[in-house]
């Protein structure tokens, strides 16, 4: 069904930006933007900043997928 695809897209869309915005907020990354982009041009710092993390979390989104195509969720469930 496409209607209960999409909720569920946005579901998930929902938990992982809320899930990185409370992960992120206050860290020393953020810090360090806030400092550059006092110094530097906010514009270039924000396209910068954004770009990074999306770097960063899509290696960690491949990385994830990978690891759940050989690992199973008992392995896993016991790890944690």
């Amino acid at each position: 069904n496409k209607k209960a695809k999409r909720r569920l897209d946005k579901t998930v869309f929902m938990q992982s930006a809320t899930m990185t915005f409370v992960a992120e907020w206050g860290d020393r990354s953020q810090i360090a933007t806030i400092a550059m982009g006092a110094a530097q041009n906010p514009v270039g710092v924000c396209v910068g900043g954004v770009l990074g993390h999306c770097i960063c979390s899509g290696i960690a989104v491949v990385g994830g997928k990978m690891l759940a195509e050989r690992i199973s969720e008992k392995v896993g469930d016991i790890s944690a």
